[in-house]
């Protein structure tokens, strides 16, 4: 059997070698059917012993993978769970929520997006976007407005207030204003969140909060578009069907709930 040194940082097209062969250990255990001894990995991922067991103690310090007993033998860890649990999980809240996005979308013409609230960061997680030559996206990942579209309103209005002021203050942008308590219980009262030019000078947008089957909030759905087109009656009508989009995902979600 041949066995790789790590000798070099970087492997091909510019990739982390060390990276990369650590995923190939937590990749050996597919099929394995429970735990592996450092001899059985060798056997899958060719690696010089001090190398392995490197890479090996790096997974278990970081929770990818679990040693037990004498001699040791290995598990993928918690933390290789719970990133198996957040994988599924995008699938079906995608199973919930495209459909109730386009349908949103062909209501209004405008770019519709589902909005999540994670370790006091707002990611946009999905994300229909209007046919009309002239559009808007917020694209996908993580948003850097510090909340202060309405689809991060619609979030931190249904926060206890004083986490919603300790997260608006930590992720405003430097040189912006929080957003206040009077603010979010407005938003609150209302039942969604709207914003003129708030991230995007000319655009406008209207969001509702989306809430989870344990009923605490899971993020937002908004729609964005030109505020030329964002006006009036129609936006109106827009705050009517984002309102009623996101009770409805709320409910696929298993929270029945009357903001």
């Amino acid at each position: 059997m041949a066995v790789e040194e790590e000798n070099e940082d970087e492997g091909q097209g510019g990739t982390v070698r060390a990276v990369v062969r650590a995923i190939d250990i937590l990749k050996s255990f597919e099929g394995s059917n429970g735990a592996l001894s450092v001899a059985e990995i060798q056997k899958r991922v060719p690696l010089s012993r001090p190398t392995l067991y490197r890479l090996i103690d790096t997974l278990i310090s970081t929770g990818m993978l679990f040693s037990e007993g004498e001699p040791q033998r290995l598990r993928l860890g918690r933390t290789a769970a719970r990133l198996g649990q957040m994988w599924a999980g995008q699938f079906a809240i995608e199973a919930y929520a495209k459909p109730i996005l386009d349908r949103l979308r062909d209501e209004t013409g405008e770019s519709c997006g589902l909005f999540k609230i994670q370790n006091d960061r707002q990611y946009c997680i999905l994300e229909s976007r209007s046919l009309h030559p002239l559009s808007m996206t917020r694209g996908f990942g993580e948003l850097m407005d510090g909340f202060h579209g309405a689809s991060g309103k619609a979030i931190l209005a249904w926060l206890p207030l004083e986490e919603a002021q300790r997260i608006s203050v930590e992720s405003s942008p430097k040189g912006s204003r929080p957003i206040t308590r009077k603010e979010l219980q407005a938003i609150r009262d209302a039942g969604f969140a709207q914003s003129q030019g708030a991230v995007f000078k000319g655009a406008a947008s209207v969001a509702a909060p989306v809430f989870d089957v344990e009923k605490r909030i899971y993020g937002s759905l908004a729609i964005f578009g030109p505020a030329a087109r964002l006006s009036d009656g129609m936006l109106a009508k827009a705050t009517q069907l984002v309102v009623a989009s996101a009770q409805e995902l709320s409910a696929q979600l298993g929270a029945v709930v009357t903001p």
